[in-house]
């Protein structure tokens, strides 16, 4: 596990959405912080969220995932990284995508933020009901 904080955040329940998926699969690290950016909640009430998620140390490795290129909490976080190279934006990944991520180690946030979209598009898969099906009998009980 890596000790980058990722702070993932999200239009209506998305984040807790994806804590809760998260959970169900794997053990998510403590460094992980979760905001959903609910309907009511300002723009500045998110940031205020950002700057406590990001707590004593705001220049630690850290790296925001967020739904939606251009959206809210995109854009309030890219207001956080603009001026600091230690925090990242991200938008757009995938729940593989995160859950590959927390069990490689990276150096900083900004390998941790690369690593999380080209894992996105390397787990993008369509149905082909043409190609072979091998049967796993690990599988039967699902992930």
């Amino acid at each position: 596990m890596n000790e980058i904080k990722v702070i993932v955040s999200g239009h209506g329940g998305f984040a807790s959405g994806i804590q809760a998926a998260l959970s169900l699969l794997i053990k998510v690290p403590e460094n992980w912080q979760f905001i959903d950016f609910t309907t009511g909640m300002s723009d500045q009430e998110l940031h205020q969220e950002f700057v406590q998620a990001l707590g004593a140390a705001p220049f630690e490795e850290t790296v925001f995932f967020t739904d939606l290129a251009g959206g809210t909490p995109y854009n309030v976080a890219a207001t956080l990284a603009a001026d600091v190279a230690q925090l990242q934006v991200v938008a757009g990944c995938n729940l593989a995508s995160l859950m590959e991520t927390m069990f490689q180690t990276f150096g900083n946030a900004h390998q941790l933020a690369n690593a999380l979209i080209s894992t996105s598009h390397a787990s993008i898969k369509r149905f082909d009901p043409n190609a072979p099906v091998s049967r796993n009998a690990d599988s039967d009980d699902g992930i």
